[in-house]
């Protein structure tokens, strides 16, 4: 988008129409037009790839923000996801969470996030973006950030369920997170967690899913003493059924490592 669009009309010089929203006039209509996509989600039913694509690379913060949001809910499409899977949606996704990030740029960052989890999901195309383009290094970087943040606790879990997302698709993308220590920044979540009253099984939750992602996709792993035992007192201080059955499939399966 223009920077130099203002609030009454488009500049004639980058009409609106030429990038497939023909009704749109001014910068307000386009963002009632872009809210209106983020409410109708994966049902929109017409494509405007190529408009979010142009859009992605203007500087109006408002509407790049209003971008990533429409992204992220088309993404949960499965058809619409292929259709973003590529380089010209991702790149620039990463490009705003490799910033170092603030309170101004939270919003974006989390939209962002959701965007690229969803486009991770049983998705290589996307992964394989990611991977190429240092997106394992890029995400940790903004995991890490979040560690000790709770204004950014949405955001932290948000990551973290965009490199499971990611980690599924094999043991290519979970080695890639593990050489940038997913392990230790999970063990991190896990022992904070830990020493609260009441646990975020959700945060938890995650953790051993990735965890066990890796299990699975590197069976030969053996984990850090202080990894196994993290879990351990996740297992013993839980209430939850599900984060209980994590825990023991983790502690099982290393188990296999001693025998």
């Amino acid at each position: 988008m223009s920077s130099d669009m203002d609030g009454s009309s488009a500049n004639k010089s980058t009409p609106l129409e030429a990038i497939g929203f023909e009704n749109v006039t001014n910068i307000i209509e386009l963002k009632d037009k872009l809210n209106e996509i983020i409410g109708a989600g994966k049902n929109y039913e017409n494509d405007i790839s190529s408009c979010l694509k142009t859009l992605l690379k203007g500087s109006e913060q408002d509407i790049v923000l209003l971008c990533v949001h429409a992204i992220a809910e088309l993404a949960k499409c499965d058809i619409k996801r292929q259709t973003y899977a590529q380089k010209e949606y991702v790149e620039p996704l990463l490009n705003i969470v490799s910033e170092d990030i603030s309170a101004e740029s939270a919003e974006v960052v989390k939209q962002c996030c959701r965007a690229l989890g969803n486009l991770c999901c049983d998705c290589d195309a996307a992964r394989n973006i990611i991977l190429d383009n240092n997106g394992p290094a890029i995400l940790l970087k903004l995991l890490t950030q979040t560690l000790g943040d709770n204004k950014f606790a949405e955001i932290r879990l948000l990551t973290s369920k965009t490199l499971l997302n990611f980690a599924i698709g094999g043991k290519q993308f979970s080695e890639s997170i593990v050489k940038e220590g997913i392990i230790d920044v999970q063990h991190k979540i896990l022992l904070r967690e830990s020493l609260k009253e009441v646990m975020n099984d959700e945060e938890v939750t995650t953790a051993l899913l990735i965890l066990s992602v890796i299990n699975d996709n590197t069976p030969e792993l053996q984990f850090e003493p202080h990894i196994n035992k993290i879990v351990l007192d996740v297992l013993r201080d839980t209430d939850s059924m599900a984060v209980s059955e994590l825990c023991l499939e983790h502690l099982l399966t290393q188990a296999e490592h001693d025998i």
